[in-house]
């Protein structure tokens, strides 16, 4: 491990979800003491639009964190995505979590009239979207001229409350898109969904590799790991309870230091936050 301390937190799917759901699931999470709750990113099935979404969910709880997990980057242009960002900062007190990736399912691109770039350009936007965004919470008036994204003695008023910015967490997988990690995020999030859990352990060795080449202390790198809807797969025979400990235990040695838990149906979200409080957190704090 690199010596942060394990953070639990929550997201749910969010189709489906109305404001009231959500709203009761941050008001939970806020009572329990969970890290963060984070919001998806999409613009397809019955969904709520993240951002503003997180606007309402600051000004009705004090204390919990969150964000997006993650962020299509190439939804929003960076300076637009900038100024929400810097406003839903002020609105939630210095709590907010930048989740943001490079995007990565066509078919909703193309259902709504974006383009998706080939990936390659889709990491190259991201890295140019993250000078953008820093550049905004910089508060300075800024002038760069890249690729994709440009700015002309921009101006960002008023700043975010987080000194000096944001968290900007990145949810990328790739080398191209791991360097860009190393050169701007604040934290690397890996979805166990999408891989075995050694998937996370090889990248997770493969971000330290890049931290030394690129001349980054990889301990100022926190990693998080996303978890798919745990009790349901359980229930389904998808997986053991014995096996999810374990990954989850081989993560945090390996340097997982935010472990996020996916909920699924809002009518079962206090059934599954029950069993991650009462059951599978103290079954993997028990074996670290």
């Amino acid at each position: 491990m690199y010596g942060h301390d394990l953070r639990w937190s929550l997201k749910t799917v969010q189709r489906r979800w109305s404001f009231q759901d959500t709203l009761t699931l941050w008001k939970i999470a806020e009572e329990y003491g969970f890290h963060a709750v984070y919001l998806n990113d999409h613009l397809y099935g019955d969904t709520l639009e993240s951002w503003t979404m997180l606007a309402a969910m600051f000004s009705r709880t004090e204390t919990v964190r969150g964000g997006t997990l993650v962020t299509s980057n190439s939804f929003r242009h960076p300076a637009i995505l900038a100024k929400m960002t810097a406003t839903v900062d002020v609105i939630s007190g210095g709590r907010l979590i930048v989740g943001l990736g490079a995007g990565n399912e066509a078919a909703e691109y193309h259902a709504y009239g974006l383009d998706f770039p080939p990936p390659g350009e889709r990491v190259r936007r991201l890295e140019e979207s993250c000078q953008v965004l820093e550049a905004a919470w910089s508060g300075q008036p800024s002038t760069m001229s890249g690729r994709f994204y440009s700015l002309r003695d921009a101006t960002f008023a008023p700043r975010p409350v987080q000194d000096p910015r944001p968290h900007l967490l990145l949810g990328v997988k790739g080398d191209r898109a791991l360097r860009v990690a190393v050169r701007h995020a604040d934290e690397w999030n890996w979805n166990r969904g999408h891989a075995p859990t050694r998937e996370f352990l090889k990248r997770n060795a493969r971000l330290d590799e890049l931290c030394a080449e690129m001349g980054r202390d990889p301990a100022s790198l926190p990693r998080g790991l996303g978890y798919r809807r745990l009790l349901a797969q359980i229930e389904a025979g998808e997986e053991t309870f014995e096996a999810a400990v374990a990954d989850a235990r081989d993560c945090v040695r390996g340097g997982a230091s935010q472990i996020v838990l996916m909920l699924g149906a809002p009518e079962r979200q206090r059934a599954e936050i029950d069993f991650y409080r009462s059951t599978f957190i103290p079954a993997v704090r028990e074996g670290l």
